[in-house]
């Protein structure tokens, strides 16, 4: 039988290149460990024709508009490259450099671009159910929240065109009813029999019988013999897997998982940027008390068909205007943050990820962010077991030099989205 477990089934990305021009195929190079509840979905744009005058009580016809695609993508233990990897397509700016021993830096920023990059997305679902290829995807939005005993959680919103590439094949052939070979057009992926999910035979017109596939070597798949045939040609109907370009999937990456205690957090201190080269000094540093941090992006982008374009998926992606927030939960152990919510004082916030045990000499997986320019919208009073504790919400704004929020990110990846 056929393996349906989730735990069997896998994600990959083109996260080193991106597709030169939206739903043309870059090379899937990474598996992403994105949490099992979390696979890649065709959503077909449908209509019927309730609202015409048929000459009937129901409608008639299923309409069909085309499709698109998405999937809500968790990492519910997220490594750099994830952070690398999705941060570089939902903002959009990358610059990658060598930063010695093997290691790299990943400077991303926010896009001027209006036309987000897009990536491709391959998934074999369960362990022999079917293989995908989702062209023209986006990371429309994405959260990032560290919370206290926890690791760290990155879920993304990917938006995809709904260009769909699969390695099944649903093949009508001509053989004798009483065929106990078939030759087909394709040889069946592995020459595995589980492969092959459907034989049916059309005795009679419109009337099909379904057998069984017993063995499958190249194109040829031996079936069992239908009670009652007869040896006039028939048309049969085979639904089979067979090899694609694109049906082995890339090996994972595997870093260490980041987690509360590897943030480090300041506030209102000075901040300046030359390459990937930060400095930062002064400031207030938050570590006791801190119970969780949220950070929030939004692109508010639109898929669409457009003229001269194809009726089966969307062409076309444009983001909107771009919006962040974050969240700082902490006990009230002074009064800072609510001052600067008095003030309506600008400041700057820096979050920094770095993994407790190094991968190459003294470096360490890193995910470093900073935000220049931002100002306290909120702070609420409340009662965590009888303590004080408030929650900060903290609207980001743009600044003049070096925008809304800059991140870099170190691991060993030569570089994501080029």
């Amino acid at each position: 039988m056929r393996n349906f477990f989730g735990t069997m089934s896998i994600v990959a990305v083109s996260a080193a290149a991106a597709e030169a021009a939206m739903n043309t195929a870059a090379t899937l190079d990474t598996r992403m460990l994105v949490d099992m509840a979390n696979m890649p979905k065709p959503n077909a744009l449908r209509e019927d024709n309730s609202d015409e005058m048929t000459g009937y009580e129901e409608a008639t016809e299923e309409i069909n508009l085309g499709r698109r695609a998405g999937m809500s993508m968790r990492f519910s233990r997220m490594q750099a490259q994830h952070a690398a990897f999705i941060l570089a397509y939902g903002m959009g700016d990358v610059a990658s450099s060598d930063n010695g021993s093997g290691t790299y830096l990943h400077l991303i920023k926010p896009t001027g671009d209006i036309m987000p990059p897009s990536f491709t997305m391959g998934a074999r679902i369960g362990a022999n159910i079917v293989g995908q290829r989702f062209r023209g995807n986006i990371v429309n939005s994405f959260k990032l929240t560290i919370e206290r005993d926890k690791f760290a959680v990155l879920e993304a919103e990917i938006l995809g065109s709904g260009a769909l590439d699969t390695d099944y094949v649903d093949e009508t052939l001509t053989a004798s009813g009483t065929a106990t070979t078939l030759t087909l057009a394709n040889a069946v992926l592995d020459d595995d029999a589980e492969n092959v999910q459907s034989v049916a035979c059309e005795l009679a017109s419109g009337t099909w019988t379904e057998t069984t596939c017993t063995g499958a070597s190249g194109t040829a798949i031996t079936v069992t013999a239908i009670a009652g045939a007869s040896g006039t040609a028939k048309s049969w109907r085979v639904q089979y897997r067979t090899e694609q370009a694109w049906s082995a999937l890339p090996a994972a990456v595997t870093e260490e998982r980041l987690k509360m205690t590897d943030l480090t957090i300041s506030i209102g201190g000075k901040f300046s940027l030359s390459g990937t080269a930060v400095t930062y000094s002064g400031g207030k540093s938050f570590g006791g008390g801190v119970t969780g941090f949220t950070w929030s992006y939004e692109n508010a982008s639109q898929m669409y068909g457009t003229p001269a374009g194809t009726g089966a998926y969307a062409n076309e992606a444009i983001r909107g205007k771009r919006k962040q927030t974050l969240t700082l939960n902490r006990q009230l152990r002074d009064y800072i943050v609510q001052h600067l919510r008095d003030e309506v004082e600008y400041f700057t916030v820096r979050a920094t990820l770095a993994s407790e045990n190094t991968f190459v000499g003294a470096h360490k997986y890193t995910v470093d962010l900073i935000w220049p320019r931002v100002v306290v919208r909120s702070a609420e009073l409340g009662d965590d077991d009888g303590k004080l504790t408030e929650a900060a919400e903290i609207a980001v704004k743009e600044d003049a030099t070096y925008g809304s929020v800059v991140a870099i990110i170190k691991n060993a990846v030569e570089e994501y989205a080029s």
